[in-house]
């Protein structure tokens, strides 16, 4: 078995030594005393629609309106439609989807593919969307409204809605869509 050499021994130990005093220096030269930000919040920005049928009390739930004497393949019911408000009440831009929930009554057999739910804004082009896919749109957050120019902060907009059945929307000589509830949904505009 070798043995080796005290000198070298020191050699190794005094090399090591003065390698571990430099790094540590250097580390201790190198290096910043410690700052902090004490307190830090983070907190999205607040999405925020309702709804008015009068322009002046918002809600983010209200009462629905009643599409009544709707002549399948006539025009759209009521005539000028029903007022309604959209206002971004938060601190974000805006855009509108529409669904409608389950949960409805459907009597006689109405073709849901052929309802159609009508947002005509105060300016500008309507928007016309299939009451089947409204109910389809529930489940995944709703039908984007094309015509509908994202909300800023603070503004309303207002529409006319109504509804217009195909002539062929049903069979029998009446029909009915009670219990009904459209959903207005609104996701933050990223810029």
């Amino acid at each position: 078995m070798h043995t080796l050499s005290k000198p070298f021994v020191r050699a190794f130990v005094v090399i090591t030594a003065v390698v571990t005093m430099v790094t540590g220096v250097t580390f201790a030269a190198l290096q910043s005393e410690v700052n902090i930000l004490h307190g830090s919040t983070i907190q999205t920005a607040a999405a925020h629609l309702q709804l008015s049928t009068d322009g002046v009390g918002y809600a983010n739930s209200l009462d629905g309106f009643n599409f009544n004497s709707l002549i399948p393949g006539g025009p759209a019911a009521p005539v000028g439609g029903y007022k309604l408000y959209m206002h971004n009440d938060g601190d974000t831009k805006l855009k509108v989807k529409l669904s409608a929930a389950d949960g409805f009554i459907s009597e006689n057999g109405i073709d849901l593919s052929k309802v159609h739910v009508i947002l005509m804004p105060s300016t500008g082009a309507g928007n016309n969307v299939i009451l089947q896919d409204l109910i389809a749109a529930n489940k995944t957050g709703g039908v984007a409204l094309p015509n509908v120019a994202p909300l800023n902060p603070g503004q309303t907009v207002s529409f006319a809605m109504s509804v217009q059945m195909d002539a062929d929307a049903l069979s029998g000589s009446t029909a009915t869509i009670s219990n009904l509830d459209f959903v207005f949904d609104a996701e933050t505009v990223i810029q």
